[in-house]
């Protein structure tokens, strides 16, 4: 777009629109620009063009037609989007704010256990005798990568690096990855991935 069409856009349009909110004038419009909105959460306006889509999202696929299914598809990030917005509102008013919502109570939530200090653990563990409490890891490709530079890396290791196939997944047709066949999914599906080894004696 030509800087003088943009220029004309915003004084034009963009302008003109954004100044009707602060005069209580306006309409609503919901759409993925909302995340930029700081009534996202609550606001009720995208809150009913959600539950409509909830309202088919969740009806059994069978009575849906193959048009509703496909613009259910196109519509879901917006409704994950607004789900999540809601869910992290309604959190940090009960944490923050002691809010207490009806038919929900805030409890702590799932947690793994983890040792308070690594090296006192090491120390008791020498102590009592156990020797083998460490455990060797190699890093990760990315970071290796990184530490010794593409061309080196690819060098000593390129043949050693695999990428399976990803997990099949629905994206919209503007997506630049190329689309699956039923052939290329039975091919990822059911056959074996297979890796160059080197040999120790080589």
């Amino acid at each position: 777009m030509p800087v003088t069409d943009l220029e004309a856009w915003a004084e034009e349009t963009v302008k003109p629109r954004a100044v009707l909110p602060a005069k209580g004038e306006g309409e609503f419009a919901p759409g993925q620009w909302c995340r930029f909105c700081k009534l996202a959460p609550t606001c009720r306006a995208r809150a009913q063009a959600n539950l409509e889509l909830a309202r088919l999202e969740f009806a059994p696929p069978a009575e849906l037609t193959d048009t509703e299914i496909a613009d259910v598809l196109a519509r879901l990030p917006e409704l994950k989007a607004w789900a999540s917005d809601v869910e992290a509102y309604a959190l940090s008013l009960a944490v923050n704010q002691g809010k207490q919502w009806t038919g929900f109570k805030l409890v702590e939530g799932r947690s793994t256990r983890r040792y308070a200090d690594e090296q006192a653990v090491a120390e008791a563990a020498q102590a009592a005798g156990v020797t083998d409490v460490w455990q060797q890891k190699l890093k990760t490709i990315t970071a290796l990568e990184k530490q010794l530079g593409k061309k080196r890396f690819t060098e000593l290791f390129g043949d050693l690096v695999i990428k399976p196939p990803g997990k099949p997944t629905l994206v919209p047709e503007t997506d630049k990855r190329p689309a699956l066949t039923p052939m290329s999914l039975a091919d990822s599906e059911f056959s074996p991935i297979t890796t160059n080894t080197k040999s120790k004696n080589n």
